[in-house]
């Protein structure tokens, strides 16, 4: 993720950061912690030279989520990037988020 532009990213970005915290940006005032869980290659046609991929984070929060669009995911290590990131339900420990690069 280091200053790379969205379409440069690839999975090898964050295959070696599953499991590991991220901060997401909400709005100004709302930051939460986030683990990212999955790490998925996906099938399909991209119109960039990388394959598609998604990555899901999991907040604690259970009872609120936020709706569809674009936020900041940080890493203490590997910085910050903006993406369009979708809520997909929750489980028994807190509110996922799914981020498909295409």
């Amino acid at each position: 993720m280091e200053t790379k532009v969205l379409n440069e990213i690839t999975i090898d970005d964050f295959k070696s950061l599953l499991n590991n915290k991220f901060d997401i940006t909400f709005s100004e005032n709302i930051t939460l912690g986030a683990d990212l869980i999955e790490v998925l290659e996906l099938r399909g046609y991209s119109v960039s030279d990388r394959g598609p991929f998604s990555l899901v984070f999991r907040t604690e929060l259970k009872s609120e989520y936020y709706n569809q669009g674009i936020y900041k995911i940080s890493h203490p290590i590997k910085g910050e990037i903006e993406v369009f990131m979708v809520p997909i339900g929750v489980d028994k420990k807190g509110i996922k988020y799914e981020v498909v690069f295409s």
